[in-house]
């Protein structure tokens, strides 16, 4: 168990061989240093849960992950080491679902002008004009147009970063 000396009451929610109770003095005395470090996680991260059982499912992941970091991190054959991220009250197949597919609900708002502009050559012809085009090669990154790596969120343009 992750937890230490519990007891089941009304107030906890049960999963597995372990409760957790926020309104608990001796479950909160017991478990301050996992609590803290989930608190400066949501403080960190700027999460917000809908309901005080969201924020009690997100913290058993979340003790999960970070169980999961220290295994790792203790390893001493490990190769590297891990941190918890922002992703660390989600589970694998939530952030499976949300993050590593490429389906979107949403319709690109200018896929029709992207389309038409999916040319670079005629992408810049038309903002540096022909007599200043070298049809043999252009580098971006000598004109500033590669800017630094930026967190994408879930827009689905990562396979243009590859």
């Amino acid at each position: 168990s992750l937890f230490k000396e519990n007891t089941p009451s009304n107030n906890f929610i049960h999963n597995k061989d372990y409760f957790i109770n926020f309104f608990d003095n001796k479950f909160l005395m017991n478990n301050a240093e996992h609590i803290n470090q989930f608190y400066m996680f949501i403080k960190t991260n700027n999460k917000q849960y809908n309901s005080p059982n969201e924020m009690k499912e997100r913290f058993q992941v979340f003790l999960q992950n970070a169980h999961k970091v220290n295994m790792h991190n203790n390893n001493k054959n490990s190769l590297y080491k891990k941190e918890l991220n922002r992703f660390a009250d989600l589970t694998y197949h939530e952030f499976k679902n949300k993050y590593l597919s490429l389906r979107s609900s949403k319709p690109l708002k200018n896929s029709k002008y992207l389309l038409d502009q999916m040319n670079y050559e005629e992408v810049i012809k038309k903002y540096r004009g022909e007599e200043n085009f070298d049809h043999a090669a252009y580098d971006w990154r000598l004109h500033s147009g590669v800017t630094p790596v930026k967190d994408q969120k879930n827009c689905g343009s990562c396979w243009a970063f590859s």
